[in-house]
């Protein structure tokens, strides 16, 4: 493709040459690429324009020139913004091929993901999807980078997608990404936020930043329909600030398009009834806890201004049995409940470990710890919070990462409570199990369907539900 239809809209450069490829990242350039240098938070991609040039690079972006550097070199005020323009003119704007659907907000992206995708599944429709558990084409799972992946990757993405035939792709979008201009040229045609709670203040300057973050995935997509939780206070901030031309709103206490009715949940799912089209509708979740009722509201709400009926919508949810890692119910045929969840924040926990008391005669029990070189304020938070609703609350390591496990256990439990500390994860989830008793309910929280963890640089094997599920085995023998 010519340079000057990559950086229409961009820049009107001097020159003009045939580009095979677009990286971000020196190690992956190739002849006759055109290497952009973002600016990243360990490295800065401006460090490697001598590399890029040597492995084949014959134009870079840049914020500011190195006269060190015998390359061609043009000079914008935001290479990562120009990064996701350029992507999207290389990949020739394949969002305009499909229906794009945008989750965000602080909990239940994945879930109502995993919702629009049975639903619209179940509608005859060939789907994408792109989030935190999986990348998927159809039928075909691909490696998961981030939730929401760089915007040259994501590009790439939308333009296999379309070459798949999907006519459906539903994303998550992390503030992350909303804030390093990963989504910028994508065109939504529905956006939805979810909630907004204490998380990522590691990144985020603010709490003010982290919801105008959020936010931007509303601003860039005004033609979108805007699909709010009106019972979240951010919910209704965003609200009041939206200018879009059709917006729809969800929720269980305020008025809403959208509202649930006689809620009912126990330890084979959630029912509720909806209006819809003058009728009321009866509609049956797989998934427990009232918080999955919203995300079910989002789902429908999303379907129905795509014009799935309401039978079709029904259908949809019933079929959805598990999303992996999100309070997952265990089947390891103990005489007590193992429920699995990606429950992190402090609104997260206390949603499980909430609904977990709806549906448990006996006692609760909750094994969870918070993740290293991440948000500290939530520590003590979640300590808190699980003292108050769990009778038996195991404090371990979630992924420590370059911190002390140590530390961060006597951080979560510097309010007081009656906790028990065990640094090594797995022999907490042993420890809880061991207490377990018949009626019962086992919580293990913060990692959810995660496959590893990383304490101290090393990345080892490590799934909560397949080392749950050992241990009992073990102890049942």
């Amino acid at each position: 493709m010519r340079l000057s239809k990559i950086l229409k809209n961009i820049d009107s450069s001097d020159i003009d040459c045939e580009i095979d490829g677009i990286s971000y990242d020196s190690r992956k350039v190739k002849r006759d690429f055109l290497f952009v240098a973002i600016k990243g938070l360990k490295s800065d991609g401006h460090q490697f324009l001598k590399q890029a040039q040597q492995n084949g690079a014959c134009v870079a972006l840049v914020e500011k020139k190195d006269p060190s550097v015998d390359m061609h070199q043009i000079e914008v005020a935001n290479t990562r913004l120009a990064l996701a323009q350029a992507a999207n003119n290389f990949y020739e704007h394949p969002t305009d091929n499909f229906n794009l659907i945008g989750v965000t907000g602080t909990n239940g992206k994945t879930t109502v993901t995993y919702m629009i995708e049975s639903i619209f599944k179940a509608a005859g429709k060939k789907t994408g999807l792109i989030g935190t558990v999986k990348y998927n084409i159809g039928d075909k799972d691909l490696d998961v980078t981030h939730t929401t992946p760089e915007s040259l990757e994501l590009q790439e993405l939308f333009s296999d997608m379309r070459e798949a035939g999907v006519n459906t792709a539903i994303m998550e979008v992390s503030s992350h990404a909303a804030k390093f201009n990963r989504i910028d040229g994508s065109q939504f045609d529905q956006v939805i936020f979810t909630n907004l709670t204490q998380d990522h203040m590691d990144f985020h300057r603010d709490f003010d930043d982290y919801f105008d973050s959020k936010k931007r995935l509303f601003e860039l997509n005004k033609k979108a329909t805007q699909i709010i939780n009106v019972d979240d206070g951010y919910g209704k901030k965003l609200l009041d600030s939206l200018t879009g031309s059709e917006i729809l709103t969800y929720g269980l206490n305020e008025k809403a398009d959208f509202m649930a009715k006689d809620l009912k949940s126990d330890h084979d799912g959630s029912s509720f009834d909806l209006e819809l089209d003058g009728k009321i509708y009866p509609f049956e979740l797989q998934i427990g806890g009232y918080f999955n009722v919203y995300n079910a509201l989002a789902a429908i709400a999303c379907a129905t201004d795509d014009s799935i009926d309401p039978e079709t919508i029904r259908d949809g949810l019933a079929r959805l049995e598990v999303v992996p890692g999100r309070f997952e119910m265990l089947k390891i045929d103990a005489p007590f409940k193992v429920i699995v969840d990606y429950a992190h924040t402090p609104d997260g926990l206390q949603n499980v470990l909430s609904a977990a008391r709806q549906i448990t005669d006996g006692r609760l029990i909750a094994v969870f710890g918070c993740g290293g070189d991440r948000d500290a304020e939530k520590r003590p938070m979640m300590g808190k919070i699980a003292a108050s609703i769990a009778d038996i609350v195991v404090v371990t390591s979630d992924n420590p990462r370059s911190e002390d496990p140590e530390s961060i256990i006597e951080q979560i439990t510097i309010n007081g409570g009656s906790h028990i500390k065990e640094a090594d994860r797995e022999k907490a989830i042993a420890k809880a199990i061991s207490m377990a008793d018949e009626k019962d309910t086992l919580v293990i929280a913060g990692k959810g369907h995660e496959a590893t963890q990383e304490i101290n640089g090393t990345i080892i094997p490590f799934n909560d539900r397949e080392v749950a599920t050992n241990i009992w085995q073990s102890m049942s023998r």
